[in-house]
């Protein structure tokens, strides 16, 4: 008899220590997920935020070009674009002969974004100076406003720069 309960004794024991060792497995594996859920969203915040300073790294950029900016007397203008330049490199850019030279030089700058002159006040009209789409991409959008000088008329327009950056989003 003292067998009997020894054995059923030592079955109920050895019974507790495996439900004891599945359940701590079981936290292990939910833990370890948990934490790779919360480490994936840290993952993509940190990718979306760096997109978004791409965008404005170009934005910035735009503002400092001299191939873009109004000059006055030899100083430049704030905030303000020649139409005329911006015609020039869009004529530069979509030309055939010039085209791959001129955009493998502006992809350094402006890499996976494309880049929107829109005029919106007295006449409406846009010009795409670049375009560097990626497939299978997300964008990240930026307008600023600035005005666009007609130097011939001598006359400043309103209008806006759109930046779209593209990214591949983080899975």
């Amino acid at each position: 008899m003292n067998k009997k309960n020894l054995r059923k004794k030592g079955q109920l024991q050895m019974g507790e220590t495996i439900a004891i060792v599945i359940i701590v497995v079981l936290i292990i594996i939910f833990s370890i997920v948990f934490w790779g859920k919360v480490k994936k969203g840290d993952i993509q915040q940190v990718g979306s935020e760096q997109a978004e300073l791409s965008v404005v790294e170009v934005s910035k950029l735009l503002n400092e070009m001299p191939e873009l900016n109004c000059y006055q007397s030899g100083v430049q203008e704030v905030e303000c674009v020649d139409l005329y330049k911006i015609l020039a490199l869009n004529a530069t850019m979509n030309n055939d002969t010039t085209k791959n030279m001129t955009f493998d030089y502006y992809r350094n700058y402006f890499r996976t974004s494309r880049i929107t002159f829109k005029q919106i006040y007295p006449t409406n009209i846009s010009f795409v100076i670049y375009d560097n789409n990626i497939s299978n991409s997300s964008s990240r959008q930026l307008y600023m406003p600035v005005l666009i000088k007609d130097s011939v008329k001598n006359t400043y327009n309103f209008g806006v720069i759109i930046v779209d950056g593209y990214y591949r989003e983080i899975r």
